[in-house]
């Protein structure tokens, strides 16, 4: 307990400071942290970008070694983010629907138009819903219950 009082005490210290400094008038704040949020989160699953190169990679489409950037995992956290941002639920996108996924990429790209991307995702948002409305309603009728 003490020790915790101790980490809010130093938080307190380290916010005023920061604020007495103004870092914030020196940045986009905003971008900033979303830049960092999208940095660790997607380190988490693996990914070796620095906050830097993160940067880079979100103000400049350069990534490293010169891939090109196509979606992936930094683009569907990305698309969460958004969809949580206007407050619509997250996609999802099917471990076995992988190769039509990356068809519907591929399509698109090649094309230069988003309709067969769209038409993918917007399948997967309905087979997403349709599922988990099913293990609800399953769920209510054996008497489970989701509320803690």
């Amino acid at each position: 307990m003490e020790k915790d009082n101790r980490t809010w005490n130093d938080i307190e210290s380290l916010i005023s400071e920061y604020n007495d400094l103004k870092l914030s008038d020196l940045i986009d704040y905003k971008k900033f942290y979303l830049y960092s949020i999208i940095s660790h989160s997607t380190a988490i699953e693996g990914s070796t970008l620095t906050e830097a190169e993160t940067q880079i990679l979100l103000d400049e489409g350069l990534t490293a070694k010169g891939k090109p950037l196509i979606n992936g995992r930094m683009a569907r956290l990305i698309m969460n983010y958004i969809q949580f941002y206007h407050q619509q639920i997250p996609s999802k996108i099917y471990r076995e629907d992988k190769s039509d996924y990356i068809l519907s990429l591929r399509t698109s790209q090649d094309s230069n138009k988003p309709e067969a991307f769209r038409s993918f995702m917007l399948m997967q948002q309905k087979k997403m819903l349709k599922e988990e409305i099913f293990n609800f309603k399953t769920s209510q009728k054996k008497g489970f219950s989701f509320m803690f």
